[in-house]
């Protein structure tokens, strides 16, 4: 268990707000900061799941890499969210245009190697072949 200093009038604040003896300071923290409570953690899904950015599904696990100047840029799917240099993006552009610091569309400069496959695919192909399969 970790531990925090909090000066005196915090602690008064977070007593006050507790909803009874059995509502925790954690429990408190956790209503302020609007996260779910703790015990609805345990049932959520094993924190696996694919990130499904405009109908294409991209598997947890699944890399993803870009080249810029020739630099190449790693990022990761992981828990239903790209990931790229531990901050997570809604979007392949969002990340593209963070790295590159120029607008560009992510869909086209962005690769991914699915799990347990050797080759990799632009998500612009990938998201093609999503659209005809469901045409």
């Amino acid at each position: 268990m970790m531990t925090m200093e909090v000066d005196f009038e915090v602690w008064q604040t977070l007593t006050l707000k507790r909803r009874g003896e059995s509502d925790t300071y954690n429990d408190v923290l956790r209503r302020l900061l609007k996260l779910k409570p703790a015990d609805a953690l345990a049932s959520e899904p094993s924190g696996e799941r694919p990130w499904e950015p405009k109908g294409v599904t991209l598997p947890h696990g699944t890399d993803l890499q870009l080249t810029h100047k020739g630099r190449t840029y790693s990022a990761k799917v992981i828990d239903g969210t790209m990931v790229y240099n531990d901050t997570t993006y809604a979007t392949p552009s969002a990340a593209a245009i963070d790295i590159t610091k120029t607008n560009v569309n992510g869909w086209r400069v962005w690769f991914a190697r699915l799990p347990g496959h050797t080759d990799w695919q632009s998500l612009d192909s990938l998201r093609a072949s999503s659209r005809r399969k469901s045409a």
